[in-house]
């Protein structure tokens, strides 16, 4: 039995990282490397204003989302994180 049949509705990142004895950062920049997989990233401010505490990514796959698609929605997506954060 392949992952893909075990998992036909695919699996969230951390239950991934756990598969591969990884942490969970590795795992993602392991999947935003793979060919076909475009990734946009914001720096999260939780605790300053001027040093991030990490950052939202938001990756999806090149033939459903184009990376062109990502820029251009990056003020959206810095708004939500924003917005999850008020200053």
């Amino acid at each position: 039995m392949s992952d893909s049949d075990r998992h036909p509705d695919g699996i969230g990142l951390e239950e991934m990282a756990r598969s591969v004895t990884s942490p969970k950062a590795t795992a993602h920049r392991a999947l935003a490397a793979l060919p076909g997989v475009h990734c946009v990233a914001v720096a999260a401010f939780l605790t300053s204003p001027s040093m991030p505490s990490g950052a939202i990514s938001i990756t999806g796959l090149a033939y459903r989302t184009s990376l062109r698609t990502l820029i251009d929605d990056l003020p959206g997506i810095r708004a939500i994180v924003d917005g999850a954060n008020p200053s």
